[in-house]
């Protein structure tokens, strides 16, 4: 239960992997009374605390063990060794060309490389002279926030910032949606869920709702700012794409919890109810983001998850791509003032889920042009060995796989105690 802030609040984590345990206890442990919830894979609870105590960027820095690589990495050497993999790296240097690396390299410096055709979205619907004005009173006089999370859907603002980038080159010409015919119109996917849920739009309202679909249209490509703390919740990014963002100015902290389908899923991240203190929604995407850095996220590192999984704390510098693999669930806080740009893509090395993805949201024409006019032979024969003959009986009836990281029903203990089992026999 939710505890007094003058109240000392501890508890006792044991870490309940049996095979750890072998021979140190003579009786059998059951941790199943040690759940947090009865069909829970972790012992613990995510209790989420009114507070601003972050850690500072030198400490998360302490914390970080993500590899850094050159970015001069050949296509086919990242493929083999990350995108195969499905392992998260950070790649430096991919900047050091780009226009962007002198223009974006601070916030008054960027606002000189736009001017009045823009319009950006903070805290509402704005062009850059009003943005600036927000910016010098708002923020630096009164201390007030900002994010702009801009999606580069065709137009003047787009156009200027492509001018400032360039995909970074071990990722280059590796969208498999950008085969799609009509891929610039069409925008495969057609449309992706809010804060890693599948959503519905209110038709009237434009609002979405949680746990059905919500199609919205545009690429997947972001031009991100934002002040000190300001951030994401937990989430999973949409369409089985993996992700890559560059930051140009400030740092960023991630959170990156290890990729288990069914086994750790979004449920297991938010605030618990019965923990947390009342004042903090359970979902962490509204303005509570430094209260759930600060009691959970700040620990997630030390926590079990079987299967020799462990979270990293990530500090992410300037002149640092993260790369992202689908299926981590991660989370991002602004450290201090940042400007950053980021796109999802459809990997190669991700190709049974992508491939999913294809025949689960698209049309007959997107599927049959992959196979039959992009695929090589042993990509066909991959295509095949997922489902085959493909019909649209077997398409209706394929279920999403974002739905696997979302949450753990009840009906679906034994399918996720499968896949444990899957996992444990691919480990032998």
């Amino acid at each position: 239960m939710y505890q007094d802030p003058n109240q000392v609040e501890w508890f006792t984590h044991v870490v309940h992997d049996r095979e750890k345990l072998t021979g140190r206890v003579k009786k059998h442990i059951n941790i199943d009374d040690a759940k947090w919830r009865e069909y829970s894979t972790t012992p613990y609870r995510p209790c989420c605390q009114k507070s601003n105590d972050l850690p500072t960027i030198e400490q998360v820095q302490e914390m970080d063990t993500l590899p850094r690589i050159p970015c001069n990495i050949s296509r086919h050497d990242f493929y083999e060794k990350y995108e195969k993999t499905r392992t998260p790296v950070m790649l430096v240097g991919c900047d050091k060309e780009w226009p962007a690396h002198e223009k974006w390299k601070n916030v008054p410096t960027l606002f000189r490389r736009f001017d009045n055709s823009s319009r950006w979205d903070v805290p509402h619907e704005s062009n850059w002279a009003e943005f600036q004005d927000y910016y010098y009173h708002s923020v630096k006089q009164e201390n007030a926030g900002f994010r702009v999370f801009s999606q580069l859907k065709p137009g003047y603002t787009a156009a200027e910032i492509f001018k400032d980038y360039s995909v970074p080159h071990p990722i280059q010409g590796a969208d498999m949606y950008s085969m799609l015919p009509n891929y610039e119109e069409q925008n495969f996917p057609r449309g992706y869920g809010k804060n890693g849920f599948s959503v519905q739009r209110d038709v009237q309202t434009g609002i979405c709702f949680k746990h059905s679909i919500c199609y919205v249209s545009g690429p997947m490509k972001w031009f991100l700012m934002g002040s000190y703390g300001t951030g994401t919740g937990p989430h999973v990014d949409p369409h089985a794409t993996d992700a890559w963002n560059t930051l140009l100015h400030g740092h960023k902290w991630w959170i990156l919890y290890p990729k288990l389908p069914r086994v750790l899923t979004l449920s297991e991240t938010v605030c618990y109810v019965h923990c947390s203190d009342p004042n903090v929604p359970g979902e962490i995407n509204n303005g509570e983001e430094i209260s759930w850095y600060s009691s959970v996220g700040r620990h997630v590192h030390k926590m079990y998850y079987g299967h020799d999984a462990v979270a990293k704390q990530v500090m992410q510098n300037p002149g640092e791509t993260i790369y992202l693999p689908y299926g981590m669930i991660h989370a991002v806080l602004n450290m201090d003032e940042t400007i950053a740009v980021t796109q999802n893509y459809a990997a190669p090395g991700n190709f049974e889920e992508v491939w999913n993805e294809v025949l689960s949201y698209g049309s007959e024409t997107d599927w049959k042009h992959l196979y039959y006019e992009r695929f090589d032979e042993e990509t066909r024969k991959r295509a095949r060995d997922i489902v085959w003959p493909i019909t649209e009986q077997k398409r209706s009836q394929m279920r999403p796989i974002h739905s696997l990281y979302v949450s753990i029903d009840a009906n679906e203990v034994k399918s996720f105690r499968d896949y444990q089992i899957a996992e444990e026999a691919n480990h032998r």
